[in-house]
């Protein structure tokens, strides 16, 4: 039998593979052996999120954040599925916070601009997202995910750039699985 340290590792290689359904079955067999696994609860709400779960996917980071607050990646993504989720005051309080803490310059300039995108505060916020894909080169999938953000905001019309759509519409918040996790 393997161990949970053993089903995290091929959870982490499952969901890097793309192959959802046996990281979370290896991710289910890992928490059965520890179930305040950080690390494990976070890839396991990463896949909820993956699949659209986005429900699953906040209880599951809220868990790993309540095991090991310092998980700031998982913070990062937590506010991302409360805005997703319409919850923009819990993601803007949550990326303020992680903006002002945290020592990784990209994550603190993303969470900044996307605070500044809560205030619909556009140019600025667009400015913080592109400074910090220029400094991030440790998580290329959070680069491609706030590039699509820039995109998406670009490709809005010029009224709703300083203010929420009509139609409220939200873009899609993915790309959790690729990124980076630390499981020690």
């Amino acid at each position: 039998m393997l161990d949970a340290q053993e089903y995290l590792h091929l959870a982490i290689k499952s969901s890097q593979a793309g192959s959802h359904q046996a990281a979370l079955e290896q991710l289910h067999h890992c928490l059965a052996l520890e179930p305040d696994n950080a690390a494990a609860n976070f890839l396991m709400a990463a896949e909820h999120a993956e699949l659209g779960l986005f429900e699953r996917a906040i209880d599951g980071m809220e868990k790993a954040l309540s095991i090991n607050p310092g998980l700031e990646l998982a913070s990062f993504q937590l506010a991302m599925l409360y805005f997703q989720n319409g919850e923009e005051h819990k993601a803007q309080a949550l990326w303020d916070k992680l903006g002002n803490t945290t020592e990784d310059k990209s994550l603190q300039l993303f969470s900044t601009g996307l605070s500044l995108l809560c205030k619909n505060e556009t140019e600025q916020a667009v400015a913080f997202l592109q400074h910090g894909i220029a400094e991030n080169t440790a998580n290329p999938a959070i680069n491609q995910l706030i590039d699509n953000i820039v995109k998406y905001i670009d490709s809005l019309p010029e009224k709703h750039t300083n203010e929420q759509s009509e139609s409220g519409d939200r873009f899609y918040l993915g790309a959790y699985s690729n990124s980076a996790i630390g499981d020690d």
